[in-house]
């Protein structure tokens, strides 16, 4: 999958949550409603991501998306990540990302660089 292609259907799954949201907070439930469409946007964004990338791949989007904020969070240290030998090492310096590789360089913080951390690790 192209980058911009891979961009192109977070940003519109975004928006179409954003959407939900907004709906919402006007009323019109649609994530536990009989019209409820969150559940659906997720299927499809999944399964469109699941033509290129593994399973693993697939739980590292929706980590972007839901636990990192869509790149956005704020990580407190502070943070852990495994040395070249495995071994679990606590970090200060690598405050305001929640993901590292093996090496402690941070991973999956924006969209370009979940792409980048997919293509080169997560492809079928």
């Amino acid at each position: 999958m192209q980058y911009q292609d891979f961009k192109s259907i977070l940003l519109i799954y975004k928006k179409g949550t954003e959407n939900i949201s907004a709906l919402a907070k006007i009323g019109m439930d649609l994530l536990e409603s009989p019209y409820e469409l969150s559940s659906i946007l997720e299927h499809m964004l999944m399964r469109s991501m699941g033509c290129h990338y593994t399973e693993e791949g697939l739980e590292w989007i929706s980590w972007f998306i839901y636990e990192n904020e869509w790149g956005k969070k704020k990580w407190k240290g502070p943070l852990y990540y495994r040395d070249s030998e495995g071994n679990l090492v606590v970090s200060e310096e690598h405050n305001g990302h929640g993901a590292h590789d093996s090496k402690g360089r941070p991973v999956c913080y924006s969209i370009r660089s979940l792409y980048q951390y997919l293509q080169k690790s997560h492809l079928k």
